[in-house]
């Protein structure tokens, strides 16, 4: 992944910037999820965006009815953490 940005960097645009990782697919409920959150923001020097959008059958289930989770379950706990991400980043970079 590393690698991919500096060839977008290299190729196409020097200005590229990462803001952080934004874990998916997370379940907090289990000790091996919350270290190996705590060890990539560590080992690659890299902000963790939060919330981490949580596992959910739900993502699952939206390509089998040929539509995304935001619109097939639209309450669901992961829907509402990419909106929370989707509103950090538009305030981020200036967008309504």
């Amino acid at each position: 992944m590393f690698d991919f940005f500096g060839e977008v960097r290299r190729r196409t645009n020097r200005d590229l910037t990462v803001l952080g990782l934004l874990p998916t697919l997370y379940d907090g409920r289990t000790n091996h999820a919350r270290a190996v959150l705590a060890d990539v923001g560590e080992r690659y020097d890299m902000k963790i965006l939060e919330p981490p959008i949580p596992k959910s059958i739900r993502f699952a289930e939206a390509p089998a009815a040929g539509r995304s989770v935001l619109s097939t379950a639209r309450s669901s706990t992961g829907s509402q953490a990419y909106r929370d991400h989707a509103q950090q980043l538009a305030a981020r970079v200036g967008v309504r």
